[in-house]
């Protein structure tokens, strides 16, 4: 691969989400807006190894890629949900070749607003024949804007071997992030009153978790490759008073340490550079007086994490808008 920065879309609203590495060249999770004013429609686009773009195909109907992943075979499996997000809207699943040609795109209709917002690959499935779990949300009976949380255990075709709905009186929101383990246990994480962390095993049953009164969401968790344990990154507070933080859990999700990360109003990812003890975040925050998103490092000291540096692109911009 090469070293690139190039700008891609339209005259109006274009963003992406996700980039996954495929062969040599990336496959590429957006949305485009048609014209001004109309809601967004899913997209997914492929680059060379060069960034130059070599196809765009988008749904023909208001609609978001949520997540994606790569299949066996070079594939594109995605999920997200149909446009405007409210009691009317669909799930969907949907599967795209290399070569940009959709061997399906399904929609699925439960009562109620509802979204798929997370796939795994799980490298122990309760059945081999349906390797891919999915988490989502569905919103409460009678109650239009409070969500419970949905786990889906799928074939590559879409075939459904189960469906779990995790119903309680509050507002569930612990499908921010979707982690598959080496054992096959699952890590669902976001909220769930305070900041949460749920382990589940491969059939979706409750086995474990965590939570820490500092944070209000986990956006991402991190299984360390070496040493065991996790690192995970949130935030809390109101605006403009957002803190965001690292915590690190042992394997059993025990808090070892905290560490507040100055200068960012939003989280969304962390990982480890293993072989020289580096931690990356990638984040939100005003820098040379615009909102821009930004990579952290930071190194383990003792029991906490200490900044090294932090890095944005600037190419002159007057206006961010999202990052």
């Amino acid at each position: 691969s090469q070293n690139f920065s190039r700008q891609y879309g339209n005259a109006f609203d274009n963003a992406f989400s996700k980039v996954l590495k495929s062969g040599a060249n990336y496959f590429v999770v957006g949305r485009d807006q048609a014209s001004a004013g109309a809601l967004s429609q899913a997209t997914v686009t492929r680059l060379n190894a060069n960034g130059v773009l070599q196809w765009t195909r988008r749904l023909d109907i208001a609609s978001v890629w949520n997540d994606a992943i790569l299949t066996s075979n070079g594939s594109l499996l995605l999920v997200g949900h149909t446009l405007p997000a409210d009691a009317t809207n669909k799930s969907i699943i949907g599967l795209i070749t290399a070569a940009g040609v959709f061997t399906y795109v399904n929609t699925y209709d439960a009562p109620g607003r509802e979204s798929l917002l997370r796939i795994v690959r799980n490298p122990v499935p309760q059945s081999a024949s349906f390797p891919y779990y999915v988490v989502g949300l569905q919103a409460q009976a009678g109650a239009a804007t409070v969500d419970d949380v949905i786990l889906i255990n799928m074939s590559e075709t879409a075939g459904f071997n189960w469906k779990k709905l995790y119903s309680s009186s509050a507002n569930d929101q612990f499908y921010r992030d979707f982690e598959a383990l080496s054992n096959g246990d699952l890590l669902l994480s976001g909220a769930y009153g305070n900041s949460v962390i749920f382990r589940a095993d491969n059939v979706g049953n409750m086995i474990g978790g965590a939570t820490t009164g500092s944070l209000g969401t986990f956006n991402d968790v991190y299984p360390r490759s070496t040493g065991g344990g996790f690192y995970a990154v949130g935030s809390g507070g109101v605006a403009p008073n957002i803190q965001v933080y690292l915590v690190k859990f042992d394997n059993d999700l025990i808090n070892l340490w905290e560490t507040r990360i100055s200068g960012l109003t939003a989280v969304s990812q962390v990982w480890e550079d293993a072989p020289n003890g580096w931690i990356y975040v990638v984040g939100t925050g005003i820098f040379n007086g615009k909102s821009r998103a930004i990579v952290i490092r930071l190194i383990e000291t003792g029991d906490e994490a200490t900044q090294e540096w932090a890095k944005f692109l600037d190419n002159g911009e007057t206006l961010y808008n999202g990052g």
